[in-house]
């Protein structure tokens, strides 16, 4: 399947201009949880630093939350009216910014570990081509209520 999430962002996630990271979705397998997730890299995007031409590692992390959402989404539960939010980082690993180009295609696959409501465990490897730029697991949760959290928590 390939939805575009031009058409589909308000439905799966809040983000929007600069901060709207990801392009479309290649697959998701609903029964599994899993998915891949598109980001094609553009020079006018928080991740690109201008001043020494790179990727800037940490933003994967933010390209790899949005696939997580667009997963949930579209693999079970609409987050329309809630909020996710990253919780835990586990582990976190990145070499894109030496490989990074503009106009690369980030490819972020999502598999789904487990998920006791409202917390999911989460893991993503990305990819450029066929090298490997980063991988993570981590922890999310949707607030179900679709209430926002309180802040002073």
């Amino acid at each position: 399947m390939d939805l575009k999430i031009v058409s589909i962002a308000e439905d799966i996630i809040p983000h929007r201009g600069d901060m709207l990271l990801v392009d479309h979705v290649e697959e998701i397998d609903k029964q599994t949880s899993c998915g891949t997730i598109v980001c094609n890299i553009k020079v006018n995007k928080p991740y690109w630093d201008q001043t020494n031409k790179n990727f800037i590692d940490l933003w994967l992390v933010e390209v790899m939350a949005q696939s997580v959402a667009c997963v949930y989404s579209l693999a079970g539960e609409s987050l329309k009216d809630k909020l996710g939010y990253l919780i835990a980082i586990d582990s976190f690993e990145a070499d894109i910014s030496k490989v990074a180009n503009v106009g690369d295609r980030i490819e972020t696959d999502v598999k789904l570990l487990y998920h006791i409501a409202p917390v999911g465990g989460w893991q993503c490897v990305a990819r450029i081509g066929d090298r490997v730029v980063g991988q993570a697991s981590f922890k999310a949760l949707v607030d179900e209520g679709g209430e926002r959290l309180n802040a002073s928590l």
